[in-house]
């Protein structure tokens, strides 16, 4: 059964996607990104999210280094620019929306975008020591990031 309110959000998602920019403030890459029902999320890695909505992530930082952003992303500085008003493949795509749901994850359990993006480039014990931004790139470890964040925000630490 279509529940479509659903569908509604999923059409203004997409179209409020489609209009940000690389100068788009973080609370507008976060709102566009947390609206989107998982088909759509679906469609847009598969379709492709613009490079627009890389370069607006990485204005927003700014304690996340951009060769880090790219890194996590699987792409370089250089291709990003050479695919301006493109889209990204779908890994690329995928690592992209990863990053934007797990910093904004961050930030509500965090209490600030600043402290989000300092614990994203700070080992964490309960991911081993590594780093939860360097997880990012993998579906896996991106689930993993998300669930540590669930298990600190309900203060299970282990």
């Amino acid at each position: 059964m279509i529940d479509a309110p659903k569908v509604a959000g999923d059409a203004s998602a997409r179209a409020f996607l489609n209009k940000l920019h690389p100068g788009a403030t973080w609370a507008s890459l976060r709102k566009g990104v947390t609206q989107l029902s998982p088909l759509l999320r679906h469609d847009l890695v598969k379709d492709g999210v613009t490079t627009d909505i890389l370069l607006a992530l990485i204005a927003a930082f700014d304690r996340v280094p951009k060769a880090q952003v790219y890194a996590v992303i699987g792409i370089t500085e250089k291709t990003s620019n050479r695919r301006k008003n493109d889209v990204l493949p779908p890994v690329a795509a995928d690592a992209t929306l990863a990053l934007i749901e797990i910093t904004t994850l961050a930030e509500g359990v965090l209490g600030s975008l600043a402290d989000a993006e300092q614990w994203l480039v700070t080992p964490a014990i309960g991911l081993d020591g590594r780093k939860p931004i360097d997880l990012i790139s993998t579906r896996a470890g991106a689930e993993m990031v998300k669930t540590y964040l669930m298990r600190m925000d309900y203060g299970v630490y282990s």
